[in-house]
This record gives structure tokens, C-alpha cells and sequence, in this order.
């Protein structure tokens, strides 16, 4: 059985070392193919065949190797190796890198759906979600804090924006409902969590082929603000 292992070695503290990752997958059972991410070496890497996909990374570097990925039919295993983890606990693996190594000896699966957006940009697959206003906002414009304090740091960061920002006409239609007014911010959903690990869409399933859709509107502001401060 073949695994291709793609790392991100900066992500989270960088404690996991590239030996120390490849000996536990192979211990699984696997002959293991290794290769970085920060290369650009992964996209050439993606295009041999393999039994197994295993991604260690945050979730930047979990969704960027998703988009690209030829076969979607391919077993993956993601080892969050950030602080907000935000794909891994919307499908319900929780715990460090270390506790789910060892879960590549039950082969249990889960499905995670794969979004599509298009636009002026083109097309562009997405796995978190998508969206405009405060917290689009947050995720482009702001810089990276260091990884301790990135969680706390980002929601102090939204509250604030949050409070300031002006609201944004939007017009959406979901299934057979208009929305057209002034909002803070819309996200279209695929993972229960987002951002900085803020669990605001509590009902998205990752594999059950829906989005859901959250909005905030400007008159309960302060209210919203509070949003940012959630567990």
C-alpha cells in the first residue's frame, strides 16, 4: 500500500519533523512517498498514483492540496497541525497529530464534500466555504499572527471589524428564498467552523452535499460582535 505524504513543515509550531511523520505512517502499514509543501513540489507530486493521501498541514495547506487533487475517489487523512483546525473538526476528528496517526490502522472513513464557486475569478473549488464582508475581510487583509495567539488574536480582530465596519448591500437567492438587503457579513458554509475556529454554522454536515448560509445584519451589531467570542 502506497501513501504520499505532503507536510508543511512551518505550520503550527513546527514540531512535527518530516522523519517523525513518515516513520508513523509507514508504521501503519504504508510505503511512504514524502514531499514538502512550501516547494511547490506537491502539485507534480499529486499526479502519481497512491493508496492513500495523508496531508499534514493547517487548513490553508489542507484546502490548497484539495483543490488540486486529480482523483477525489483517493482515502485522505488530514493531520492538523495549526490552531484552528477547522476542517478536521467539522468532520468530527478531533485531537493532535499524534492520536490521529494511529487512527490510519482503523481505515475508518468520512465523507467531505467539496465546493464550487464561480465568478469573475473563474472557477475555484473550496472546502471551508465563501463569503463577503467582516470576516472575508479579516481572512485577506489581516496579517498572520505568531500560532499561540492566532485563534485569540483573529476573534479580537472580527469583533472589532464587526463593530466598525460598514454594512454592504446583498442580494442572494438560496433555493426559493430572496435575500436582498444591508448586511455585516454572508458566509456560505461547508464546515461547522471557520475563521478563527468560530463554530457559526452549527448545523453544516460536510458530506451531505448542502451549504448553509449565515448572515448578519447591521441593526443587531453589537450582538453579532459577540459572535467572535464563541467556543
Amino acid at each position: 500500500m502506497r501513501a504520499l505524504l505532503l507536510h508543511n513543515p512551518s505550520a503550527g509550531t513546527g514540531a512535527h519533523s518530516a522523519e517523525s511523520l513518515s516513520k508513523a505512517v509507514s508504521k501503519a502499514g504504508y510505503s511512504v512517498t514524502y514531499c514538502p509543501t512550501k516547494e511547490g513540489l506537491y502539485k507534480d507530486a499529486l499526479k502519481q498514483d497512491t493508496d492513500l493521501l495523508v496531508i499534514a498541514g493547517g487548513d490553508g495547506t489542507i484546502a490548497k492540496i484539495i483543490r488540486r487533487m486529480r482523483d477525489t475517489d483517493i482515502p485522505l487523512a488530514i493531520l492538523p497541525l495549526s490552531t484552528a483546525n477547522n476542517i478536521t473538526r467539522s468532520v468530527g476528528v478531533d485531537g493532535d497529530a499524534d492520536a490521529l496517526l494511529r487512527l490510519l490502522y482503523s481505515h475508518d472513513t468520512v465523507h467531505l464534500d467539496i465546493g464550487l464557486a464561480a465568478g469573475p475569478w473563474g472557477r475555484r473549488r473550496f472546502v471551508e466555504g465563501l463569503g463577503l464582508g467582516a470576516l472575508a475581510h479579516l481572512m485577506v487583509e489581516g496579517s498572520k499572527p505568531p500560532a499561540a495567539e492566532r485563534t485569540r488574536i483573529g476573534r479580537e480582530r472580527l469583533r472589532e471589524a464587526l463593530a466598525e465596519m460598514p454594512s454592504r448591500p446583498c442580494c442572494l437567492e438560496v433555493d426559493d428564498t430572496e435575500l436582498d438587503c444591508e448586511v455585516l457579513m454572508v458566509e456560505v458554509l461547508n464546515t461547522r467552523f471557520v475563521g478563527p475556529a468560530l463554530p457559526i454554522g452549527p448545523r453544516s454536515a460536510s458530506g451531505d452535499q448542502l451549504f448553509d448560509v449565515m448572515y448578519l445584519l447591521p441593526e443587531s451589531r453589537a450582538g453579532n460582535a459577540r459572535l467572535a467570542g464563541a467556543t
